[in-house]
């Protein structure tokens, strides 16, 4: 299944990093964030988050929320999405600005979605190019195996002995 995101030079796209959080306590409140995006350690699988203004200092930023969780070796700009608790309006936010797709595999109650790598690098500018340069050269099809009448995405792996595909 291959999420489809607006072509990069579509003039309707809103140019602005600006992004808009709906709080969990209060929906009605809508607080700035901006996107934060990293790899997990032991196995490069995108890390996105969001931090907001501080309170104390409205020039810096400090850490609001995590969006992703770190459960399988994932093809790149593919992670599972946390939508527990203060992040219940996460599934929304991503669609809504044209972040992310649901990708159609779900995982321990997590939903897997297609981050969109022109919308990471316009976000995110220079940390999209610290995690583009670690990721491997991939298809945007995401390929799955069924295992136990349930599905698993497939990530191409290469090592000193050759090129594998794990789940």
């Amino acid at each position: 299944m291959t999420a489809v995101f607006p072509h990069k030079n579509n003039t309707s796209m809103n140019k602005s990093n600006t992004l808009y959080w709906k709080t969990a306590t209060d929906p009605a409140e809508r607080i700035e964030v901006r996107l934060v995006l990293n790899s997990y350690i032991d196995n490069d699988n995108l890390y996105v988050g969001l931090e907001s203004r501080s309170k104390e200092n409205p020039e810096c930023w400090e850490s609001y929320t995590d969006i992703t969780v770190n459960l399988n070796s994932l093809p790149p700009f593919h992670a599972y999405v946390d939508n527990r608790d203060c992040n219940r309006h996460v599934h929304d936010f991503l669609t809504n600005n044209r972040i992310a797709e649901p990708a159609g595999f779900e995982y321990q109650g997590f939903r897997m979605f297609r981050f969109n790598p022109d919308r990471l690098k316009e976000l995110a500018p220079e940390q999209f190019k610290t995690i583009s340069a670690k990721l491997p050269p991939q298809d945007d099809m995401i390929k799955d195996i069924i295992y136990q009448e349930r599905h698993f995405p497939l990530r191409t792996v290469q090592d000193i002995h050759g090129i594998y595909l794990v789940s």
